[in-house]
């Protein structure tokens, strides 16, 4: 799911590697904070999830935290043999390779290593969410919507929670 994919942009590399914090952590700690003490803005370190949403906001993007997934992988428009969602890697793996390698290669039952099966409305918080504005969150929302709809995909703003409609019931979303 797409909010899942900022969140987890967010904290890979502004929190964790720091690797965008030279060029994009500095330029919103210094436009969105500029309070804050050179020293501190020159790390960029400081950055903050809402601080990303609004640089998102303002259309700066990098193919880490690219959307909507329509714009630029065109399900629509290329015909794509398959489209796996990271949420049903195994299953969908297994199915490919149970359809296009069967005999040629060992045991392929890659649902195997899954630890549990999740219910179809298995959900995950979206912790970092809870401090976005109602417009941030309207932002996401809209411009996630096609996404949101095409793969199944729900956010709860009450509970900050993402959640998948899958309406087969097989799902493990999120």
């Amino acid at each position: 799911m797409y909010c899942c994919r900022l969140e987890s942009a967010w904290y890979g590399k502004f929190k964790v590697s720091c690797h965008f914090c030279a060029v994009e952590g500095r330029y919103m700690l210094k436009h969105y904070h500029p309070e804050l003490p050179k020293h501190v803005i020159m790390k960029g370190e400081a950055t903050q999830f809402e601080d990303f949403i609004r640089y998102i906001e303002e259309k700066h993007y990098d193919t880490h935290w690219r959307a909507p997934y329509h714009a630029f992988c065109h399900p629509c428009t290329i015909q794509y043999n398959y489209i796996a969602k990271l949420e049903t890697f195994n299953r969908d793996a297994d199915y490919i390779v149970k359809k296009h390698l069967k005999g040629r290669i060992g045991d392929t039952n890659m649902n195997s290593h899954r630890q549990t099966e999740r219910s179809p409305n298995f959900g995950r918080e979206l912790k970092f969410f809870r401090n976005l504005t109602s417009e941030q969150l309207d932002f996401l929302a809209e411009r996630h919507k096609d996404d949101f709809d095409m793969f199944g995909y729900a956010f709860d703003r009450s509970s900050y929670m993402a959640t998948c409609n899958d309406p087969s019931g097989e799902s493990d979303c999120c």
